[in-house]
């Protein structure tokens, strides 16, 4: 072996080690859960979907197989968006955030009536549109809480 052939074995396995490190930078970012704000956020937006489809629903009633899409589709951003909850409750042990996640399951439980099912009558969808305003309610006392455990936090600190 002369010393090209190893510079640019090394120079290969300095590439691998980079791309590797730059996949792992990728997927860190991607599967972050998100802090307080952004799960409000997250909760305002799909309370919002569902205020849409409501919306939609009942000034023009769509096809069987577009609400069908539709509902699917809010599904799986429900979903997601348990997931992210349950495991930030988990990891910050926090019961009120363990209150939403329980709240987005009745929620879900309300909704996938529909996914199978008529869109006759739209109660259930007005019932867990109802229960998003009671989890973002929740999500802002959690706000306020970090709110005011910053000000302990400064008035400590002086």
């Amino acid at each position: 072996m002369n010393v090209t052939q190893l510079i640019i074995e090394y120079a290969v396995y300095a590439g691998i080690i980079v791309l590797g490190l730059l996949i792992l930078a990728l997927l860190k970012r991607k599967n972050k859960l998100p802090n307080h704000s952004e799960l409000k956020e997250a909760l305002s937006d799909f309370a919002e979907q569902l205020k849409t489809l409501l919306d939609a629903e009942k000034a023009q009633p769509i096809s069987g197989y577009e609400f069908f899409k539709k509902i699917t589709k809010i599904l799986y951003g429900l979903d997601k968006l348990i997931l992210k909850v349950s495991l930030l409750a988990e990891k910050e042990r926090d019961m009120q955030i363990a209150n939403i996640q329980s709240v987005l399951e009745g929620v879900r439980e309300k909704i996938s009536s529909y996914k199978f099912g008529g869109k006759e009558e739209l109660s259930e969808l007005e019932a867990s549109l109802a229960d998003m305003d009671n989890a973002l309610a929740l999500a802002d006392k959690i706000l306020e809480r970090d709110k005011d455990l910053k000000n302990l936090k400064k008035h400590k600190g002086k």
